[in-house]
């Protein structure tokens, strides 16, 4: 190859032909090797198709042309965000809420249709890191499209309150084939709290009209009672406590630290505590004593509190 000789560059394809030339100089000569380029407009156009390559080495008076290289382009796979059952949209298509109450059960999440034959794909939950995350890498039914997040990873992922964006997080899902596996963009998910009204308040066996009478409350104390919850799972963290009025200023004690996780039977059937008669001595009479319940789904970053019960202490 010489000073002045040309390359061209033939592209041929069925949407359009392009020629593109370089001249050899000093520089080109010095690396011993030529770049040409091709427009990346032209291969765009050209996804799924196939073109031809070839050259034309050419000098005053004689050429040479190559054999032609067929070339198939690639599609580009644009895979969307995926769809979550009854998530309302936010801010954009691919930001959305869903209210806790319509976790219970699972939540539903659609893959769009942009499997190829041979391919299968799984659904990236990405919540609150243990308890909140998930990867559902077989469809609930027949359809390949549709996956069930089970309802204990739900939970977890609840904000503080209605407003609250700290807990929100991605779902995606990804593609697997017999190339390179492929993550669809994310859609970023938000769970609001249920109203509390649906939570359980605890109860205190020998109560009479928001009144317990300190006399007939047994030497072992009083039988405290909690219903189940929504999301009620073994491994949650259960606080039970108590406060009231001292002789000598406020008093408080727990009747169930949440280092003790909730068992399957507590879970599937309610939690049962003592309120010791000892404490209960120690309190003004006629006045109110308060029963606290917190739980935390998410291993005790954060804590639901429930709806406390306040009983005057009567004699």
């Amino acid at each position: 190859m010489s000073i002045s000789d040309h390359v061209t560059l033939y592209w041929r394809s069925p949407v359009r032909e392009l020629f593109t030339h370089v001249r050899v100089d000093a520089s080109t000569q010095s690396v011993g090797t030529i770049v040409l380029h091709v427009p990346v407009d032209f291969v765009l156009e050209n996804q799924g198709l196939n073109v031809s390559l070839s050259y034309l080495f050419s000098r005053e008076g004689a050429g040479l042309q190559s054999q032609p290289l067929n070339v198939a382009i690639a599609t580009t796979r644009v895979l969307s965000v995926p769809l979550i059952d009854r998530a309302t949209p936010d801010e954009g298509k691919d930001h959305g809420t869903l209210p806790g109450a319509n976790g219970v059960g699972g939540v539903r999440v659609r893959v769009p249709d942009v499997l190829l034959p041979g391919e299968r794909a799984e659904v990236l939950w990405r919540g609150w890191p243990v308890f909140g995350e998930y990867v559902a890498n077989t469809p609930e039914g027949a359809d390949p499209l549709v996956f069930l997040i089970p309802e204990e990873f739900v939970p977890a992922n609840i904000g503080r309150g209605s407003r609250d964006q700290s807990r929100r997080f991605e779902v995606a899902y990804r593609v697997i084939g017999s190339g390179s596996p492929l993550d669809s963009a994310p859609y970023h998910l938000r769970i609001t709290p249920p109203v509390p009204s649906g939570d359980p308040q605890i109860q205190c066996e020998g109560v009479v009209g928001q009144a317990l009478s300190l006399s007939r409350v047994p030497s072992g104390g009083a039988k405290l009672t909690l219903g189940t919850w929504r999301f009620g799972r073994a491994g949650q963290l259960l606080h039970i406590w108590v406060s009231g009025v001292g002789q000598e200023g406020d008093l408080s004690e727990d009747l169930r630290t949440a280092s003790i996780p909730v068992t399957e039977g507590e879970a599937d059937m309610g939690v049962e505590a003592k309120l010791p008669k000892l404490f209960l001595e120690q309190l003004k009479l006629n006045e109110q004593f308060t029963l606290h319940v917190a739980l935390s789904f998410d291993g005790g970053t954060l804590y639901r509190v429930f709806p406390e019960m306040s009983i005057t202490l009567e004699s």
